[in-house]
């Protein structure tokens, strides 16, 4: 986790959990976009804190949740902290909200799965992420890129970063499929369906491209009274960077909402 503390100047601070394969700053580009207009029409100004899950791997999700939540109450110079996670990252935020849940006004959720229901699939999961992670010890660079990409849940979506082997730890990818996988998460749907109004909004984003995640954010906006849902047009599963200035409008929206009320 960064410990740098937050400038105390800052009116909001927005925790950013990055993906798998992703480095922190995937966010860089979006620091100073989201800044608002306040009731009153006062600038809120919006910064930004980076999480970097490769300096971290815990032991298991509970772990690193309970770390990443002490580590915001101790940094945070703001009244108003807001989480912000997209796939790997946005399964982290979902832990984060049921473990903590007066700890942010608000969380964006951003292409990602709050579990999977039953030991079977939860073992299937596991199997192909530890496959996974069993390839990047030791196959070609190029050639895992390539697969990892023409996955379908990536149709629509190009990465907008390179991801040179020089900037990674094949070792700690290795570990973060396992650790972080899908088949070690508790499937958190019934939590999120009892969240009550002391707890954070939730936005759910998903692209329009992407059609099981969509699903997935229609079924949590169907049986969560906290979370919304927004799809968001000519985007895949990296909704951030398929559309940045439709990413930046509706989050700048969502949090000028939470603020008002």
């Amino acid at each position: 986790m960064k410990n740098m503390k937050p400038s105390p100047c800052q009116d909001i601070i927005l925790w950013c959990i990055h993906g798998n394969l992703q480095h922190p700053e995937v966010w860089d580009q979006f620091q100073g976009r989201f800044n608002i207009l306040s009731a009153g029409n006062l600038p809120l100004i919006i910064s930004i804190q980076k999480e970097n899950l490769w300096l971290h791997i815990e032991d298991n999700f509970s772990k690193w949740i309970s770390q990443f939540c002490e580590n915001v109450k101790m940094l945070s110079s703001s009244s108003s902290d807001y989480l912000l996670g997209y796939s790997l990252g946005g399964r982290l935020a979902f832990h984060a909200a049921i473990h903590s849940p007066q700890l942010f006004k608000g969380i964006i959720i951003v292409s990602a799965d709050p579990g999977l229901k039953n030991g079977r699939d939860q073992a299937v999961q596991l199997a192909r992420d530890k496959e996974w992670g069993a390839r990047f010890l030791s196959e070609p660079w190029g050639k895992l890129i390539t697969d990892w990409d023409n996955q379908e849940v990536f149709k629509g979506s190009k990465s907008a970063f390179e991801r040179k082997e020089s900037d990674y730890s094949r070792e700690k990818i290795a570990m973060m499929f396992d650790v972080f996988s899908k088949g070690r998460q508790t499937d958190l749907s019934s939590d999120l369906a009892t969240l009550n109004e002391g707890s954070p909004r939730i936005l759910y984003l998903s692209g329009e491209y992407d059609q099981r995640y969509s699903k997935i954010g229609y079924t949590l906006h169907q049986q969560c009274p906290n979370v919304s849902h927004c799809v968001i047009d000519k985007a895949g599963h990296r909704v951030p960077w398929d559309t940045p200035d439709k990413f930046i409008r509706v989050v700048k929206n969502f949090i000028s909402d939470c603020e008002s009320n």
